[in-house]
């Protein structure tokens, strides 16, 4: 009986210092609890931008003015800009977030129409600024990083110019908001302390709101008969129905 009695005396003590003793969260637990939940991001960027117009089908080339029907001529456009600007972005433990962008581009996009059996070279060029707003999703990997982005760009057009031998013509520089949406790699600089990144981003740009008819791609609104014919000056409207995108740059992020 004294036996069982120290045994049972022993375990008591020993559960009751255990009990007392603080207990401490396992390593992972405190290394969550000390992740910074927000992660900041800025840059600069440049890169390569190409813009296209779609032609019209032969349907929507004919446009009815004072009751008669006419086929207006408008071919495609397309051609190659760039431009360049900066970034600032903060994203939830590195993973979701947004992103905000500012950036001027030189545009311009070319085509050509056969009129009475002469072919007209047009160029269309503009000074464009964009402000894209950006939700972003990324994968939180080391060494690189790849992302999807998806958002608005919002776009202030400056004058339009336009390099032609039609004549009247000219060129409007219209603002307008496109669809922006694309995917991209951050390339993380193996830098200690600092987390210094190159980010190559590959987007394209769809201006929904811009219709594919000759009265949305041309204003004809100051049209006149002219002898047999029907002169609405040739003036071309500038928001892109297309935009490719691919940018350059280096960012910095911090927590």
């Amino acid at each position: 009986m004294r036996i069982l009695f120290l045994v049972i005396v022993f375990f008591a003590s020993t559960l009751g210092v255990a009990h007392s003793r603080p207990v401490t969260p396992p390593p992972s637990e405190v290394e969550k609890q000390a992740e910074p939940q927000w992660e900041f991001g800025v840059g600069a960027f440049g890169g390569v931008i190409g813009s296209f117009m779609l032609e019209p089908s032969e349907k929507n080339k004919l446009f009815t003015f004072m009751g008669a029907i006419v086929d207006v001529p408008y071919s495609g456009f397309g051609g190659v800009g760039g431009g360049g600007g900066i970034t600032a972005s903060a994203l939830y433990k590195g993973v979701i977030g947004l992103e905000v962008q500012l950036y001027k581009a030189e545009e311009s996009v070319g085509g050509h129409l056969d009129i009475g059996g002469t072919r007209h070279k047009i160029t269309l060029n503009k000074s464009v600024w964009h402000l894209p707003l950006l939700l972003k999703l990324a994968a939180p990997t080391r060494g690189v990083r790849p992302f999807l982005f998806g958002g608005f760009d919002f776009v202030f057009s400056g004058d339009a110019e336009i390099d032609t031998t039609l004549t009247p013509s000219g060129a409007l520089g219209d603002a307008y908001t496109a669809a922006n949406f694309g995917l991209g790699f951050d390339f993380i600089l193996p830098i200690d302390g600092q987390d210094i990144r190159i980010p190559l981003m590959l987007r394209g740009s769809r201006n929904f709101g811009l219709g594919e008819s000759v009265e949305d791609l041309m204003d004809l609104d100051n049209c006149r008969l002219q002898g047999r014919g029907l002169v609405c000056g040739n003036i071309y409207r500038t928001a892109w129905h297309w935009q490719a995108f691919v940018s350059l740059g280096v960012s910095y992020h911090f927590e």
